[in-house]
Order: C-alpha cells, then structure tokens, then sequence
C-alpha cells in the first residue's frame, strides 16, 4: 500500500475505515486484497520509474508516490527483495517487523536502510512512530504483509469460517469442510509454499474423491483430525495464523500417496530446505548464490540410482 505524506485523511484512507486520530488500527487490521496487491506494484514502478503516470483518486491510493523516505511493513522474501530495490532510489528505507530477534538500527550492509520493531502510532501528517521509541515522516508507506483469505462469493451459513487469525475451518487436511464434502472444496490454502506443485496434487486427490476412486472418512473422522491438527499447534505454541503453514514435502507426499503415485525424489526435499535457508538468512545477492551445476548433478545421481534399483523416475516428475 502505498500514502501520500501531504494527502489528507479522507483521500488516504477508505472512509469505512474511520477519520483521522490513530490510524493503528488500520495499519495492524488492513491486508491487501489480490486487486489492491496489482495497485501497490504500480507503486513500485513508479518509485523505482518515477515519471507524471497519476493514480486513480479513490479508496486509499492516491495521485503519486515520491521518492524520498519509504517505509515498509514486513521482512518476509518478498519485504527484503522490495527493500532492497526501493534503497537504490529512495533517500531512506525504514523497515517495522515483528520478529522478535530483530536488531534494531541502520542495516550493516547499507547506508540508507534501518530495521524497527512494529509501527505503534501514524500521524496525518506522515510521522511514524515505532515501538523502539524512533521516529520518520514518511513519504511513502508499503505493505509486504501477505493477504488475507476472503470467500465473499461463498455462504456456508457458518460452516466455514475465517477467524481473524486468518484460519480457515473446518478443513480436513486444508481442503474439505467435513460437513459439506465432497461437494465443496478449497484448493490452495497452504502458505509460505511453494504452491504449484502442491495445489496440482491437491487437485488430484479432489478428482480422485468426485470419481468415487478414493473415498473419504467419515464426517466425524474427518472432524476428529482437523481438532487433533489445531490441538497439536496450541500444545507447540504456533500462532494459529499458522494453520495453513505446513511442512511442504510431508503433505506433498501424504497427498501422493493418496492418488497411489510414489513419494517425491530426495532432492527435491533438499533442494528446497536449502532455498528457505538462503531466504531466512536475508543476504544480499542471495539468489545470486546458488549453484546450478552443483544441484544438476545432485538430481542426475539421484535419478540414475532410481533407475539402477529399477525404479521408475518419471511418474512423480508428472505433478512437477
């Protein structure tokens, strides 16, 4: 999301989000919907190209984005990626976080970069006040936070429903409402992921349940994993904005299984753990860093040993 520093409050924010005063509650509530996520990159074109392109003058998006002091809500892959490109233009770059090892102060890396607890105030005026008691005015503001999960065009009569942690449910293994399946499903729910490969096989196991070729358990069955599943998360302490975070693999192989297709390669497991290392480590250049040849020649190895047990290595790479 991106603000004008001197626009008023009427033509910053949706006016169903209330006038001026403490804009925290919308800074900690609002997430992007997929349409306002296409406006905010616009945004970033025209910060990284600045050039006369006006914004349409409605809901919270405003005529244009400077190009002086930014800051960015949020430090997942995606927040540092953006913080990092926005620095080469923008005067300041000023990034809030909720992690809670985050060490607050200018960036060692950049001149022009520093890292803060959570926003705890905004002022019409553009002054953001963070937790760790720092303050900027802010020309522009960027929401790297995710989205929301929103079914406007889904009546369950309560069946199913988002909490505000963002958890939806009841799902059997994130995709049936134990109560309404088969007739409905999600497909796509898991997070943090990468998703392509896991809403193919996803889609899979729906099909095979509609053409009655796997069947499902039992209503009760059914409710009695989703409660287990939330139980195990409140005994380990995840937030339950975690519910649709999951170890991808051991889904992605618990689906598989489900369609009787064989478990997916051992690199692919690697290979993945390994790209989540080099996004949490938050380096610059880090896609920079990786090592085709070296993962080319992990996956032939693996492959020829497939097909010297006798093996077969191309069923699984269908659902790739």
């Amino acid at each position: 999301m991106a603000a004008h520093r001197n626009a008023t409050v009427e033509e910053v924010w949706d006016q169903n989000f209330g006038q001026g005063g403490n804009l925290l509650h919308v800074l900690r509530g609002y997430r992007l919907t997929l349409e306002d996520d296409s406006v905010s990159w616009k945004a970033y074109s025209l910060l990284v190209n600045p050039n006369d392109i006006a914004f349409p003058k409605n809901c919270i998006w405003v005529d244009k984005v400077p190009t002086k002091v930014v800051v960015l809500i949020g430090l997942g892959p995606s927040g540092f990626d953006i913080s990092r490109e926005v620095a080469t233009i923008a005067k300041e770059v000023h990034i809030t976080t909720r992690a809670p090892n985050v060490t607050v102060g200018k960036s060692d890396n950049h001149e022009n970069i520093w890292l803060h607890k959570m926003i705890e105030f905004v002022y019409e005026d553009g002054k953001v006040v963070f937790q760790d008691g720092s303050s900027v005015h802010a020309d522009t503001i960027f929401y790297c936070t995710g989205y929301k999960y929103h079914f406007p065009f889904i009546e369950t009569n309560g069946i199913v429903t988002i909490d505000d942690d963002n958890r939806v449910g009841p799902l059997y293994k994130h995709v049936f409402p134990p109560h309404l399946a088969p007739w409905l499903s999600f497909i796509g729910m898991p997070k943090q992921d990468t998703p392509f490969l896991t809403t193919e096989l996803q889609s899979k196991w729906l099909a095979h349940v509609l053409s009655g070729k796997v069947l499902l358990p039992t209503e009760e069955e059914m409710m009695s994993d989703v409660e287990t599943y939330c139980h195990h998360m409140e005994e380990t302490g995840a937030p339950k904005s975690f519910t649709h975070v999951l170890p991808p693999n051991e889904y992605r192989n618990w689906l598989l299984a489900q369609v009787e297709m064989p478990p997916l390669k051992e690199w692919r497991g690697r290979m993945y753990r390994e790209c989540v290392k080099f996004a949490k480590a938050k380096l610059d250049g880090y896609r920079d860093q990786w090592d085709d040849d070296y993962w080319d020649a992990v996956i032939a190895s693996q492959e020829v040993n497939h097909l010297s047990n006798g093996q077969d290595v191309g069923v699984a790479e269908d659902v790739a």
